[in-house]
């Protein structure tokens, strides 16, 4: 009450009911992004074409910069290749979370398909730990990636990116 102003919480107000027409519902759960400079050896901050999958998600936008098309932020080019290394900062105790967030492989999978779609011919891997496509009907849009889209899944964990400094490729 007193952190957030003047009457901004009223502890003994009653609930009540409300019917509204919205057109839509945001739902705020309450979780932080990764911050992905804990993690230097994969070179955010330092590699122009290594983005957090927000900035991603925010690429494939239509209403994003590049319209929805995805595109090497460092000369704005079409990618030949896509890598998604999953589990950074999720199952990583040194990060503060030793757990699996679950929704990952989900979100990477929409991504790398997306990418597909929009550039025919991308080479498109995820390098994962454990897949864990939980929730109805997830294995089966996992099986779509990879049989149908031909995403690859490579079990592995990324050590480090290097980037080549003459084309910027990683």
């Amino acid at each position: 009450v007193k952190a957030c102003g003047p009457e901004a919480i009223h502890l003994d107000e009653k609930a009540i009911q409300m019917r509204l027409r919205v057109s839509g519902v945001v739902l705020g759960l309450g979780f932080e992004p990764f911050q992905a400079e804990l993690k230097g050896e994969y070179g955010f901050g330092r590699y122009a074409n290594v983005v957090t999958g927000i900035q991603y998600e925010r690429m494939l936008s239509f209403s994003g910069p590049t319209q929805g098309v995805p595109s090497r932020p460092s000369d704005h080019a079409t990618p030949k290749k896509v890598a998604f290394i999953q589990c950074v900062g999720s199952r990583d105790p040194s990060c503060g979370q030793p757990q699996c967030s679950t929704i990952c492989c989900m979100y990477a999978t929409k991504q790398a398909m997306i990418s597909k779609d929009r550039v025919p011919g991308l080479d498109t891997t995820v390098f994962y730990m454990d897949v864990r496509p939980i929730g109805k009907d997830y294995e089966r849009y996992y099986e779509r990636a990879r049989n149908q889209y031909g995403i690859r899944y490579q079990k592995s964990a990324i050590s480090a990116i290097r980037e080549l400094q003459k084309s910027k490729d990683l």
